[in-house]
């Protein structure tokens, strides 16, 4: 298995050899045809700071944080993919998931404290799954509860409730999940 550090593209490439690493590793676009991808090729990122947003369409990519690996925008989610130890911050949407069976494994979501409560952390959209195991949900402020009352997690209502759960985790906003499974939240 091979991970590699995602870097901004803000990075030249002259900043790439010097840290001694080969700016060809880190082109995304690695196969051209798909179904030879999906059968052969997973992509193993490791992350590590401040991240803006992305769109995740390679299938099963694996996405690990490295330190404090910080999602600062929209993360859309269209293709299987695994999140370790990631944190998604914003004041809007952090986290739509589109296509695929995605796992957000023991990340953190957090927004601030007076954001919109009619957009939900993450949003999982129809014939789309995702699991949300040992996650935090929070706000900004010091108590960690969100304003008004809205959705944490929101599967589309033409899910079943089996599309999308949530294990495990803890939720400090006093807003609450919609058409989800949810098991041993605290």
């Amino acid at each position: 298995m091979v991970f590699r550090k995602l870097y901004s593209k803000n990075v030249s490439d002259i900043q790439l050899r010097n840290d001694s690493i080969d700016d060809s590793a880190f082109k995304l676009d690695v196969q051209q045809d798909e179904v030879v991808y999906t059968l052969k090729k997973e992509e193993h990122i490791n992350v590590n700071g401040a991240i803006p947003g992305t769109t995740i369409d390679k299938p099963h990519t694996i996405i690990k944080a490295q330190g404090e690996a910080t999602f600062t925008k929209l993360v859309n989610t269209k293709e299987s993919t695994i999140y370790d130890g990631v944190t998604f911050t914003g004041d809007s949407l952090l986290v739509s998931v589109t296509n695929g069976t995605v796992i957000f494994n023991n990340c953190v979501f957090m927004r601030g404290y007076a954001s919109d409560a009619t957009i939900p952390f993450a949003q999982v959209s129809q014939g789309a799954y995702a699991s949300f195991v040992g996650c935090r949900f929070q706000s900004d402020r010091d108590d960690e509860v969100m304003n008004g009352a809205g959705f944490v997690v929101l599967n589309d209502a033409l899910n079943p409730v089996t599309n999308v759960s949530v294990v495990g985790g803890s939720n400090h906003t006093t807003w609450t999940n919609s058409n989800t499974t949810d098991l041993g939240i605290v």
